[in-house]
């Protein structure tokens, strides 16, 4: 699950022989050079290189320090077209995975898993570039290209007056939120972003560029509900749209000592949210470092109906519990647009990241033994100077947000319809690399506490949110073996090849849960990664250190077998 110290430079000859000219640079042999002249004229100055501007403006683009890889070269891709023009070089066997060159994909890059949108060595297709939104000519259907930030979507439909269910994070990139599910101020009355999707636009492991919707490919269409990159590269999607004006909202920050009125608040706002689908609550306790920090409990409320504050009525119902607990703070509530929101949730650029999640219920007594856990585990590294953050944070699943989807046609995800849940989501940030193992231990062991808890007490849930899990969680393993079914089947069809198996370290994998991936090896031979028998993922994709050698995490401890079960059902 980690780089292999053994492991020299890929040998990316054979693969970039057909690219344009200034791909000799990587590997410049006569082959080469001879071949890339005539691909010179598909995508020219379209591929950037080590220390050239737009190379480096690339790399530190990226949210996540983890991600700060160095591909041998960047494709820029503007269109379809182009990223087809570039698979059909990267994959030159008519759809079957080429391992002598691995390639990444790049929407937003916000990701902080390693590899899952940036490569070492390999090369890099950036969809950057692909960041334009286009309304229908009756507004009903918003086109959105993949490499598009949550705040570019929203400032260009603003002004129409009409919005989609999209992210809650000004610079996190639409394809792989949508495509990872996609939960939204707007999901208690539109179900998650995936569930509001008309139309994928997909460039295919040949080639190919196809459309998957209900009438056409219609399995795909399901399959990218909550799959991911398993199936190709999508390059456009079409969201159905809804009228909207300003929001009310803003954060509200209380000293972490209100800790039991907040989470009770929290387990009866969840309970509750079925009274007043506008309410939307993000709930985070979170470590303020330095010679007066301390912990702090930050509540993001946002309502997606018209409200405007007044003497007699400041904020809206639903959250007279939260915003009657005393001692608070600050806050920043007002009615703005949505850009405004979204803006406030941004994070530090830069730095490193972990991220993980678990799924459990809506339970009193179990959130508090999380925050128990973390204040625990938090004294271990408390002290630490490069330590910038870290975060517990709850938000509401609420039954409601399943229905919604099964209401649009159904995704992959696997939530149950008849529960309340709670999306829990361990982060931490640093800033030095050395520390890489550390950090990546204490959270391994945060998640792993949390788990075997839940389990015990019977709270915990199958159900793994893939946008915010790291790489060796179970995520296509918590849908369910319905979903895991219809996943494999659209693999199969898509790419048959494996090139989204294997081609493509980074991301979430279905080897080991499907019978074609059967004889996939358990180690990739280029990247040293193993593949985690039955958990979807390639263990090797999250945050590990890419200074040296570093030692195995900590073995995931097994999901709940009646959990898996049920959602089998």
């Amino acid at each position: 699950t980690w780089a292999h110290p053994d492991s020299g430079p890929p040998d990316v000859t054979d693969s970039i022989s057909s690219l344009p000219l200034n791909w000799s640079r990587v590997h410049n042999s006569p082959e080469t050079t001879m071949n890339s002249r005539n691909a010179d004229k598909k995508l020219g100055n379209q591929v950037v290189y080590p220390a050239s501007p737009q190379y480096n403006a690339s790399i530190e683009s990226y949210w996540s320090g983890q991600s700060m890889l160095s591909p041998s070269c960047i494709v820029e891709a503007y269109t379809a077209a182009d990223v087809s023009t570039a698979i059909k070089i990267l994959v030159p066997n008519n759809g079957n995975a080429n391992l002598s060159c691995k390639f990444a994909v790049r929407s937003g890059g916000h990701t902080p898993n390693v590899n899952a949108n940036n490569i070492n060595d390999g090369v890099t297709i950036d969809l950057s570039n692909m960041n334009k939104t286009t309304l229908n000519a009756d507004n009903s259907v918003a086109s959105i290209q993949p490499g598009s930030r949550w705040r570019d979507v929203y400032n260009t439909l603003i002004p129409t007056g009409f919005q989609v269910t999209g992210g809650r994070a000004a610079t996190v990139g639409v394809a792989g939120l949508v495509t990872g599910g996609g939960n939204s101020f707007y999901a208690a009355k539109a179900g998650f972003a995936c569930d509001n999707v008309k139309n994928w636009e997909v460039v295919l492991a040949n080639g190919t560029i196809i459309n998957a919707n209900n009438a056409s490919n219609p399995d795909l269409f399901t399959a990218l509900k909550g799959g991911s990159g398993n199936f190709g590269i999508v390059t456009s999607i079409d969201m159905y749209t809804f009228k909207a004006g300003n929001l009310w909202g803003g954060e509200s920050i209380y000293p972490g000592t209100t800790r039991p009125a907040q989470l009770a608040a929290f387990k009866n706002f969840t309970d509750n949210v079925i009274h007043d689908t506008s309410a939307s609550l993000i709930m985070l306790e979170s470590f303020v470092p330095g010679p007066k920090g301390g912990n702090i409990f930050l509540n993001i409320l946002d309502y997606t109906s018209d409200f405007v504050s007044t003497p007699q009525l400041l904020h809206p119902a639903a959250y007279d519990e939260l915003l009657n607990i005393s001692g608070q703070v600050s806050n920043t509530f007002r009615t703005t647009n949505l850009t405004d929101l979204v803006e406030e949730l941004e994070a530090p650029y830069g730095v490193r990241n972990f991220f993980a999640t678990l799924t459990v219920a809506n339970d009193l007594a179990t959130l508090n033994h999380i925050s128990n856990i973390s204040d625990t585990l938090l004294a271990q590294v408390k002290g630490n100077k490069d330590l910038t953050g870290w975060t517990v944070m709850f938000q509401p699943i609420p039954s409601l947000f399943a229905q919604n989807g099964v209401a649009r046609g159904g995704n992959v995800l696997g939530l149950p319809t008849d529960k309340n849940l709670v999306l829990y989501l361990f982060f931490v940030s640093w800033t030095d690399p050395a520390n890489d193992n550390l950090y990546n231990g204490v959270a391994q062991n945060m998640i792993n506490q949390v788990n075997s808890y839940t389990s015990a007490q019977d709270t915990d849930d199958s159900y793994i949110y893939l946008n915010y899990a790291i790489g060796d969680q179970p995520v296509f393993k918590g849908y369910g073996t319905e979903n895991t079914n219809k996943l494999c089947a659209a693999a199969l069809a898509y790419d048959p090849g494996l090139v989204f198996q294997l081609q493509v370290p980074g991301g979430f994998k279905l080897t080991g849960l499907c019978p074609h991936t059967a004889n996939v090896p358990t180690t990739d031979p280029q990247y040293g990664v193993k593949v985690a028998p039955g958990s979807g993922g390639y263990a090797g994709d999250g945050p590990v250190s890419t200074t040296g050698p570093v030692s195995p995490p900590p073995s995931p401890p097994p999901s709940s077998k009646r959990r898996n079960s049920e959602r089998a059902k």
